[in-house]
């Protein structure tokens, strides 16, 4: 009996062992590991592919709106040296989405209805209001976004600003952290040094803007 019961504690000691070893070899890599260093290689990778478009991509960036609008004012004659980090990247789907015009043809009092999706270089969905691919022709769930809200980030409102108001197609909006949230971070998901990529599909323009 005892020889039993001895033989059952070997067997269950062997058993905890051969758990251990699975689970050291089945460890999951931190998916933030240098966090800050992967973003900046990626923001450059697509500023790359921005400045030099593979053939049938169709790209635009667009400058921080706060220091293009402060150097027309302050000053007009030496022109600010933009750096890779002060630009927001967009990349379309349609070529009828383009906006190369001076004006923009979305104002800071207009309110925007859009379809959205947010992600992290690591593919972290950390917000949006749809799911998978988007269609136009099933999707009816948008949200409003007032412009003129200083509560959201630079790169949101310079990508908006340099949106149609008649998207045929979705766009997806590439901002770097500096125009994002910075090195803090904002929640448990998007942690500092994040690059954020945005899927949008505007479906209305509201101007002026109404509180409903």
């Amino acid at each position: 009996m005892n020889n039993r019961i001895l033989g059952l504690f070997a067997f269950l000691f062997v058993l905890t062992l051969g758990f251990v070893s699975c689970a050291k070899d089945t460890d999951v890599a931190d998916p933030y590991a240098n966090w800050k260093e992967r973003n900046e290689q990626f923001l450059d990778s697509i500023a790359d592919v921005a400045n030099n478009p593979p053939s049938g991509e169709i790209w635009r960036k667009f400058e921080n709106y706060k220091i293009k609008f402060q150097e027309q004012i302050n000053n007009p004659i030496s022109p600010y040296e933009y750096q890779t980090y002060n630009y927001v990247y967009v990349k379309y789907d349609s070529e009828a989405d383009i906006f190369d015009g001076s004006e923009p043809l979305i104002n800071f009092t207009d309110t925007v209805s859009l379809a959205y999706q947010g992600f992290l270089i690591n593919d972290t969905r950390f917000d949006g209001n749809y799911y998978g691919t988007f269609d136009k022709e099933v999707n009816d769930n948008y949200t409003k976004f007032d412009v003129s809200d200083n509560g959201y980030i630079v790169g949101w409102t310079t990508a908006m600003i340099h949106m149609k108001p008649d998207m045929s197609d979705k766009a997806t909006v590439y901002i770097p952290y500096q125009m994002g949230y910075k090195e803090e971070g904002s929640g448990s998901t998007i942690k500092g040094y994040s690059t954020l990529i945005f899927e949008i599909y505007i479906d209305e323009v509201i101007h002026p803007y109404k509180n409903q």
